[in-house]
């Protein structure tokens, strides 16, 4: 091993660890944000009627939100969570800003109780009390699970390589548990890359390659939902700070990933571009790029596959945010089903920019900021971000046992660790019947 390698090697494995810090930091400083502005306060005022779950806002401080909690006996007081970030005063008016109540609720004297990150675990165990909901969003992920594994098999059938569905599963389930676990973005996607070039003699590049148009056929369902909702709700966006940024950003992404679909799969690029036929020229490299490229090309003379593979994939996508639905039902969110398909196609859009492994911080702060424009606290919409992360954790652990009792693991942690042209030309399976 050269020193050059050696230090590309270190300086990658760096990067990884400074992405893992980058997540961890995101999420440190959102607990501590939280700890600060949360309170729970008790409001003295006239005998009311106001529902649980409205919002009033201060409207000299429209950045001051008091949620609803509860309603005491007439004369006794209204108990609200205040996420504001100032001190209260003694006595105000607030307007109401979405729920049932009086327009008006004026105060005249307040108890503050800074509940902080012990309101953040009130919030989890008023979840375990709502199960149903919970044990409802998890079979719910499940069933997203299984739809991007038929997808995945359906485009290695595509590609000339037939997977019974119970080795796409587990190939399925140890890249989760690689993308869940391992440094970087590409570990899972390396594993089942090499787990299907092992399963096949005469297609390994074909095979590798499925993992990658995988993804292509499935983020773009994605872009158009988020975009979608982007367009037909461009007022909304477009009236807040944090929406309107989510909304340029949609945008932007949007037409970044059309051009390079319409430059991957509407030029031959080997005849276009220079660089890539002295590439080819390369003994080593060029073949393997070649034979990957064309089953990247092939794709497009194959409508039917696109139609099935968009079909899942829009199925997925909207299994996930009804997961989200079922979480935050479980937590007493009261945002409406409209909501969340406007606001967590660009939340999944944001955590799927490869900045920290596996989204971590970059989708609970995404879903802190846009959720909060729909008047759900930072307490709450932190713990629904993190159950849908528990959820890719919970599948990564299964595919942890699949991993663990599969006979290739040791070639798979040489595989994820090594350039991909290597992982495609690895020799085939001496045993197919290994799952």
């Amino acid at each position: 091993m050269t020193q050059r390698t050696i230090l590309r090697s270190v300086i990658g494995l760096l990067l990884k660890f400074l992405r893992i810090a980058l997540g961890i930091c995101i999420l440190v400083y959102l607990f501590y944000r939280i700890d600060r502005s949360t309170k729970r306060i008790t409001l003295q005022t006239q005998p009311v009627s106001i529902e649980r779950g409205a919002i009033y806002v201060d409207p000299l401080n429209p950045a001051d939100r008091y949620i609803i909690l509860d309603v005491s006996k007439p004369g006794a007081g209204v108990q609200a969570l205040y996420t504001g970030p100032r001190e209260l005063p003694d006595s105000g008016a607030l307007s109401r800003a979405s729920g049932s109540g009086p327009d008006q609720l004026v105060w005249t004297a307040r108890e503050v109780d800074p509940v902080g990150l012990s309101y953040a675990a009130d919030v989890f165990a008023e979840a375990l009390t709502n199960w149903q909901w919970l044990l409802a969003g998890a079979l719910i992920y499940v069933l997203a699970v299984l739809g991007l594994t038929a997808r995945w098999q359906m485009v290695l059938y595509a590609q000339g390589v037939v997977v019974p569905w119970n080795r796409a599963l587990s190939m399925s389930l140890v890249g989760f548990f690689f993308n869940a676990f391992m440094p970087g973005s590409t570990g899972g996607d390396l594993a089942k890359g090499f787990l299907a070039a092992r399963g096949t003699v005469e297609r390994k590049a074909e095979a590798f390659s499925t993992v990658f148009i995988d993804r292509m056929l499935g983020l773009p369902v994605l872009l158009l939902l988020g975009g979608l909702v982007v367009c037909i709700r461009a007022p909304f966006f477009l009236a807040h700070s944090a929406t309107r940024v989510a909304f340029f950003f949609m945008l932007a992404v949007i037409l970044c990933f059309s051009a390079v679909m319409v430059a991957a799969f509407g030029w031959n690029l080997f005849e276009r571009w220079a660089f890539l036929r002295r590439l080819e020229e390369r003994p080593s490299l060029g073949p393997l790029v070649r034979r990957i490229y064309e089953a990247f090309f092939l794709c497009r003379r194959q409508p039917i596959l696109l139609i099935r593979a968009f079909a899942l994939s829009l199925v997925s996508q909207l299994l996930v945010i009804l997961t989200a639905f079922c979480y935050g039902s479980s937590l007493g969110i009261t945002a409406s089903g409209w909501d969340y398909l406007s606001l967590f196609p660009i939340i999944l859009s944001i955590a799927a920019v490869p900045v920290t492994p596996g989204g971590l911080g970059v989708r609970e702060g995404a879903t802190v900021a846009l959720l909060g424009v729909v008047g759900v606290p930072a307490v709450s919409a932190l713990p629904l971000s993190l159950l849908l992360y528990f959820s890719t954790i919970i599948v990564g652990l299964i595919g942890g046992l699949v991993f663990i009792v599969h006979p290739m693991r040791r070639q798979m942690l040489s595989a994820i660790q090594a350039p991909p042209q290597d992982v495609a030309q690895t020799q085939e399976d001496p045993d197919p019947s290994h799952p």
